[in-house]
């Protein structure tokens, strides 16, 4: 049996990628879903150069995207990332 928790990590990842950039990681259209599996694996995903996003979260982001999921952190490792723990100003 497989630990389902890298894939909520992975999800959690995307959704965070999202919400900082205004756009999916891996965007495409339904015609090109071939090449998703290709552009998860090799991580071709690019940050939204009209918005600052602070170092930290593109470090979070990069483990979290980890292509494989025994590499990926855990949920608490996730929570205990420096980014984190930055304080808003």
């Amino acid at each position: 049996s497989s630990d389902p928790f890298p894939a909520d990590i992975y999800a959690m990842g995307v959704c965070l990628f999202e919400m900082v950039n205004y756009y999916r990681p891996f965007a495409i259209s339904f015609s090109e879903s071939r090449s998703l599996l290709y552009r998860q694996q090799h991580r071709t995903y690019e940050f939204n150069k009209r918005i600052f996003v602070e170092q930290g979260c593109h470090d979070l982001l990069y483990i979290m995207l980890e292509p494989n999921p025994t590499q990926r952190p855990n949920a608490t490792q996730v929570y205990d990332h420096y980014w984190f723990k930055l304080q808003i100003r």
